[in-house]
């Protein structure tokens, strides 16, 4: 779980890292990559996890961070992309202490 969470991490640096030199070719296949990564990593971590508990910090922080990364009108949005990245590794932590805490069948 924490590579997939690294992998995120790492992936996303270089697609905005591109972005930001204006890159713009190279920016645009990395943006399939960092998609590519969360999209299975989130399928991962629901393999691995289970579904979310209705009642965890997990729905709060990951709707919290959906928020945050559809709003894309300036100024703020950098401030709001921000709290997306913070926003959705938080839920994913959330989300892997919840199978932690969950009682041994």
């Amino acid at each position: 779980l924490a590579a997939w969470i690294m992998a995120c991490g790492l992936v996303s640096t270089i697609f905005h890292s591109l972005q930001a030199f204006g890159l713009t070719l190279w920016a645009e296949a990395a943006c399939f990559v960092d998609h590519g990564v969360a999209f299975t990593s989130v399928l991962y971590f629901w393999k691995t996890c289970g579904s979310p508990l209705a009642t965890t910090r997990v729905w709060a922080t990951g709707v919290a961070g959906l928020a945050a990364l559809v709003y894309t009108e300036k100024p703020g949005y950098a401030w709001c992309h921000s709290a997306w990245h913070v926003l959705s590794a938080l839920s994913a932590l959330f989300w892997g202490m919840q199978r932690q805490n969950l009682p041994k069948a």
